[in-house]
């Protein structure tokens, strides 16, 4: 016979594991589409010379789509809360520490893909704050890579997969509570 706390624990995982499964997803792909977009209107548009001194495309879109990569870990595994909410109503199902553990690597996810996307957000909006400073008309200096609208869309890319990744964490520190507050009694 299953408890009526493990039943809570597993229809709580099963929400919010798809509420954040959703989120997540919808976020992600406005992200993806939006750095898609970005790198096939540079390839398109800038000379190869002038896109490689362009620091936000190295380090920064590459830390960005390191970012969205984790969103997909972590789109995975609010789906595995899914699965797990299923497993903790049969008659051999997984232990308290078991689903506490599962829950804090959610948390291990989200925070890593958090660091990953806000490290490309800094160097992204450095390199987009020199563009501008050289934009300023001198009699010495011409700039060559000016702040276009697109540099502002991959900006909001990170903001939303920096958002992904809290409401994530969120979810899970949610999770967490829900599954360790309640009396152990199996």
């Amino acid at each position: 016979m299953t408890s009526a706390n493990v039943l809570k624990v597993s229809s709580a995982l099963r929400l919010w594991g798809w509420v954040g499964f959703w989120v997540q997803v919808v976020l992600s792909i406005i992200s993806g589409i939006i750095l898609l977009v970005f790198v096939g209107t540079r390839s398109l548009s800038t000379p190869p010379s002038a896109e490689a001194v362009n620091p936000a495309t190295l380090p920064g879109i590459g830390f960005a789509w390191l970012g969205l990569a984790m969103v997909g870990v972590s789109i995975f595994w609010h789906w595995r809360y899914t699965r797990w909410a299923k497993l903790l109503t049969r008659e051999d199902r997984p232990t308290k520490y078991q689903t506490i553990q599962l829950v804090k690597i959610g948390i291990v996810i989200s925070l890593v893909g958090m660091l990953l996307t806000l490290l490309g957000a800094g160097a992204i909006v450095g390199a987009l704050t020199a563009k501008s400073l050289q934009q300023q008309p001198t009699v010495i200096t011409v700039t060559t890579l000016p702040v276009q609208p697109i540099d502002f869309f991959v900006i909001q890319a990170n903001i939303n997969i920096i958002l992904s990744h809290f409401f994530g964490l969120i979810s899970c520190l949610w999770l967490l509570q829900k599954v360790a507050d309640k009396p152990n009694r199996e």
